[in-house]
């Protein structure tokens, strides 16, 4: 490199340091756009965003979510999650509402017929026998027994206070003892707040 007559070393050209670099910088404000073509609802990449609905040309042929960063995509999986979670969620609190409904209507119905006075013994036979009888027009499957709607029972005007006696059930855990009703050679087990299931014995 040449050297002046001070022995100092040129300098480039200050104008040279002040050209322009050739290429285009996009404004911070606008979002690059990575496919462009026409809305076209007849062409095969023509879609509608599964999430917001908005309309655009995908640039791949699987795309089904509009490419914003992929916030639509995020969003619409999340919100299937929540909906599983909120649905977890509501199906435990369902369960647990149906089991304590079922455990008082046990307790109110041990309850009730602990109740009955022994001097209705003698009205309570003769009820037990009619009972019986109705049970025996009933259609009672010999193995699994046949479910019956308590409603249905009593608009016949079945006595489920004519019981036989009543039958300690030994699979219920301490403190929530349970109990079936015996009529004769039937057992009347209440399986839900209106729905009892009567088994026969052979």
């Amino acid at each position: 490199m040449e050297t002046t007559d001070n022995n100092v070393l040129d300098r480039p050209s200050t104008d040279s340091l002040l050209e322009p670099i050739l290429f285009f910088k996009r404004p911070s404000n606008e979002k690059a756009t990575k496919f462009t073509r026409k809305l076209d609802p007849l062409d095969s990449r023509y879609r509608k965003c599964k999430y917001c609905g908005t309309e655009f040309m995908a640039s791949h042929r699987s795309f089904v979510f509009c490419e914003n960063d992929n916030f639509c995509s995020n969003e619409f999986h999340n919100a299937i999650k929540r909906d599983k979670e909120a649905q977890a969620i509501k199906n435990e609190l369902e369960l647990q509402a149906r089991e304590l409904e079922n455990a008082e209507a046990e307790k109110v119905v041990k309850d009730l017929l602990i109740e009955i006075h022994q001097s209705n013994l003698v009205a309570i036979k003769t009820a037990n026998e009619i009972a019986i009888e109705f049970l025996d027009k009933l259609k009672i499957d010999l193995f699994f027994g046949t479910h019956y709607k308590i409603d249905t029972l009593l608009q016949h005007n079945f006595n489920f206070e004519a019981y036989t006696k009543l039958e300690k059930l030994h699979n219920t855990p301490a403190g929530h003892e349970s109990f079936c009703f015996v009529f004769g050679k039937y057992r009347i087990y209440l399986d839900d707040t209106e729905t009892v299931l009567i088994s026969k014995e052979n």
